[in-house]
């Protein structure tokens, strides 16, 4: 089995992108932001939660299963959102190759997407094939439920747990149709 650096793979540098991204679009952002206010009140309600609608998020659950998993929230209103998850295996043991999701999360907390919640999400699964050339790929929809707790404006944790079915297939198929997967997680994240 040929073992992959992390530094080598699409992952770290679509990473590495994404937060230097996010470095250099933020502090700009905020700086608008502050030089519009006229008052101290003004200038002390930028930080609000309300204000604060873009999450980055990691999944602790899959790091001991070989895989690194990252989403990307955003809030659409105080109760509603709309998120990316890119997962990507650095061992071929559990046969995932890498999968990614759109979802769109239901809140029921009194802050800003915050609390108990229902999730329906897409998913994209690319799995390993016992021959190189051969490709499984699969879709599915799917349902969760969760909650998401704060520790001040800004950083927080999550867990989740649901189920998917697989809709389609492509190539050969690793899952049949209508079979079920699972949709769990454990994650510490960051809003800004």
């Amino acid at each position: 089995m040929k073992k992959m650096s992390i530094f080598k793979s699409q992952l770290y540098k679509i990473l590495c992108v994404l937060t230097i991204t996010i470095n250099m679009v933020n502090p700009a952002y905020n700086q608008e932001s502050i030089s519009n206010g006229n008052t101290a009140q003004e200038k002390e309600s930028i930080n609000e939660p309300s204000d604060l609608k873009n999450e980055l998020k990691l999944n602790l659950a899959f790091l001991p299963l070989g895989v690194v998993e990252g989403t990307y929230e955003r809030l659409l209103s105080k109760n509603t959102s709309l998120g990316v998850v890119y997962g990507k295996s650095i061992t071929e043991e559990f046969g995932l190759r890498s999968h990614a999701m759109l979802l769109c999360r239901l809140f029921f907390g009194k802050k800003p997407g915050s609390g108990f919640f229902i999730e329906a999400h897409g998913s994209y699964l690319n799995l390993y094939s016992d021959f190189n050339e051969e490709k499984y790929v699969s879709k599915g929809l799917g349902f969760a439920v969760g909650g998401k707790f704060f520790r001040g404006n800004r950083f927080h944790g999550e867990v989740l747990l649901g189920i998917g079915r697989i809709v389609e297939n492509y190539g050969y198929y690793y899952y049949e149709i209508g079979e079920i997967y699972p949709r769990f997680a454990i994650s510490l994240g960051h809003r800004f």
